[in-house]
């Protein structure tokens, strides 16, 4: 059975599984270098935002002004800057240069625990998710698949 990236994740960082079978990690980079993170993080805005953009479109085509005032806000009027800050994070992770790369390390750490938290206890989410519209929507699925990725890429 191969395990899933999150599978991966779970058992290098929180159960250090690198150090009980090293020959089984998911793989290190020989020069300590992350790889690239941020199309993994732009294709699923990509994703999303479009997504979003048809559900906008989908409530503003509904003459309701309450649907059309909602679809003014978009995405950006439920997330704030968490969206922002990881995507900042991300530029400066796949830029950084040795000594700096730790430390864009703990700065996209910090941003994914966020967003995740974000992710799991926003109440709008599971709403866009659920809407009766002919706009499929899957922000969580999505996001969550990225950070996924991106946490399985800076453990190589």
């Amino acid at each position: 059975m191969k395990l899933t990236a999150t599978q991966i994740v779970f058992l290098e960082k929180y159960l250090d599984a690198t150090k009980i079978c090293p020959s089984q990690s998911s793989g290190s980079v020989s020069d300590g270098k992350t790889p690239a993170t941020l199309p993994v993080w732009r294709d699923a805005m990509e994703t999303v935002g479009q997504q979003i953009a048809n559900l906008e479109r989908e409530l503003r085509n509904s003459s309701q002004p309450m649907a059309v005032r909602i679809a003014e806000f978009g995405l950006n009027g439920i997330t704030g800057t968490q969206l922002t800050s990881l995507q900042v994070a991300l530029m400066q992770l796949d830029r950084s240069e040795d000594g700096a790369h730790v430390k864009s390390r703990v700065r996209v750490d910090t941003a994914i625990k966020k967003l995740r938290s974000f992710l799991t206890s926003n109440s709008v989410l599971p709403l866009l998710e659920k809407n009766p519209f002919s706009a499929p929507v899957t922000v969580r699925a999505t996001l969550t698949r990225a950070l996924d990725e991106i946490e399985l890429r800076m453990t190589r």
